[in-house]
């Protein structure tokens, strides 16, 4: 039977973390450790976590304060399981979700494994986000019809981050799941996919995606991530693949439109990584150039912001 490490970081969710850990540590069956990085909480997060401190398979550690990357990658360097389950501690997973999953994956040769979940909107339990069940799609065509942007309705391979080196980047404020999906991505050959709904994921106005700030940080830290993934790319000598080209393109895409929205932002410097960005790209033989609004983008961001509003108002989307 497979094994499964979950992986959770906590830091001042004391209101929250302890359902987190009952759902874990409640599963019905299964083989299973639950690996806890307190991250150097200045509430009550650390003491209710060290009351699981006692309960088989279960080891909480403490550190100092370091952000959201530095934990997870702290429950990497000492998990044993086959897979690898990140999940937040301020969400939960269902009661029964290894009940459901393991006969699902187990004797299978996959190497990621989707599957759906519910939100709980300030408390309010939604109704299950409903997808396909796929297994046998070539992974170019599974990653490009079936994206996923969630850790927590994710497994890993442990063997594949390991082979590969993949960790978080440390220091970033938002978007440091993508950079870490999307380097995994590149080596997955037999994805899945369930319709099961096993997991519950918060969304909280007060949370960091939420923020005013938030614009700014996903242009400057997106700016870091493209950056890092085609490194990457490069350094792995990653085969080029169409879904990698989408994703790619919808990052730089997103970076646009978001810097559009910040109306201090220091054009300049993003000139500057844009283009650095699209040159590191091409260096990887796999240019921009089949999108005409991205190739005036590397030329004047600001033309690009005045025809892209043009677009979005003759799309009825702004």
């Amino acid at each position: 039977m497979s094994k499964i490490s979950f992986i959770v970081p906590a830091y001042n969710i004391a209101e929250y973390v302890r359902a987190c850990l009952e759902s874990i540590t409640h599963q019905t069956c299964g083989d299973w450790e639950l690996i806890v990085v307190d991250d150097g909480s200045t509430d009550s997060s650390g003491l209710i976590c060290d009351e699981y401190a006692n309960l088989p398979n279960v080891t909480i550690v403490h550190k100092e304060n370091g952000g959201v990357s530095t934990a997870r990658n702290a429950g990497l360097d000492i998990a044993t399981g086959e897979w690898i389950w990140f999940i937040d501690g301020d969400d939960f997973i269902e009661r029964d979700a290894l009940e459901q999953l393991l006969p699902q994956i187990d004797g299978k040769n996959l190497d990621l494994v989707q599957f759906a979940l519910r939100e709980s909107i300030d408390g309010v339990i939604q109704s299950k986000k409903k997808i396909d069940d796929v297994e046998d799609m070539l992974p170019n065509d599974f990653l490009m019809k079936y994206p996923c942007f969630n850790n927590v309705t994710m497994l890993f391979s442990r063997d594949i981050i390991e082979k590969y080196k993949i960790r978080f980047t440390e220091g970033l404020r938002l978007g440091e799941d993508l950079e870490f999906q999307m380097k995994y991505l590149c080596f997955v050959e037999h994805p899945a996919q369930f319709s099961n709904s096993l997991s519950v994921y918060s969304i909280r106005n007060n949370s960091a995606t939420k923020s005013t700030e938030s614009r700014r940080r996903i242009v400057e830290d997106s700016c870091i991530e493209m950056g890092n993934i085609l490194d990457f790319v490069e350094k792995n000598r990653v085969v080029q693949q169409p879904w990698i080209a989408f994703k790619m393109a919808n990052m730089m895409r997103n970076i646009l439109y978001s810097s559009s929205l910040v109306k201090s932002i220091d054009r300049a410097w993003l000139q500057t990584e844009v283009r650095r960005i699209m040159d590191l790209w091409r260096s990887c033989g796999r240019p921009f150039d089949t999108s005409r609004r991205l190739r005036l983008a590397y030329w004047d961001i600001r033309a690009y912001w005045f025809l892209n509003r043009i677009y979005l108002k003759v799309r009825g989307l702004k």
